[in-house]
């Protein structure tokens, strides 16, 4: 089990996409954010949440600079070790 937590709006992300909402990655601009509301950004955490290898890309079907986020079995990993834990402001999403 990780020895910290993961950031309150890292895990709304992963339990969010967990849920079924989709985000995606323009990566012609470098923005992340969800296919429901395209004015909700996510690019802070999702950079994060990549970086560490907890989301991918998936290019299947969409424009060529637009890719569909999917969880990495290390992200469901994480969420498992997290799923205990109640966020704070459930209505304030990133």
């Amino acid at each position: 089990m990780a020895s910290w937590w993961m950031p309150e709006k890292q895990l709304m992300i992963l339990r969010r996409m967990a849920s079924g909402e989709v985000l995606l990655h323009d990566t012609r601009r470098d923005i992340y954010y969800w296919e429901a509301n395209k004015k909700e950004r996510a690019t802070p955490s999702a950079k994060a949440l990549f970086r560490k290898m907890y989301i991918r890309e998936d290019y299947y079907g969409r424009e060529p600079d637009v890719a569909r986020m999917s969880l990495t079995p290390t992200g469901n990993n994480e969420m498992g070790y997290n799923q205990h834990r109640t966020l704070n402001k459930p209505d304030d999403r990133q």
